[in-house]
């Protein structure tokens, strides 16, 4: 169980897509199982291809075996998100 609490992004990310796992964001690229984010925030520019994009998180994956349960509390963005 992952927790990230109170962080921002202010920075330009961009992803290819080319990896295995593939997610592109202002905090969080990727959750796999259980993830926690509070009181988090992206101001920056997000942009990819051939991934999942958000401004907070990416992609989040449960598994069917895994009684999984992500969270995400009090937390915005504000920056441009492209897909191309």
């Amino acid at each position: 169980n992952s927790k990230v609490i109170n962080c921002y992004n202010t920075g330009k990310i961009i992803s290819n897509g080319t990896q295995t796992y593939r997610g592109a964001s202002g905090i969080v690229g990727q959750i796999y199982g259980n993830g926690e984010i509070y009181g988090c925030y992206n101001n920056g520019i997000i942009e990819g291809t051939n991934c999942g994009i958000g401004g907070i998180v990416g992609e989040i994956y449960t598994a069917a075996d895994l009684q999984s349960k992500s969270r995400i509390v009090n937390c915005y963005n504000n920056g441009n998100i492209s897909v191309y």
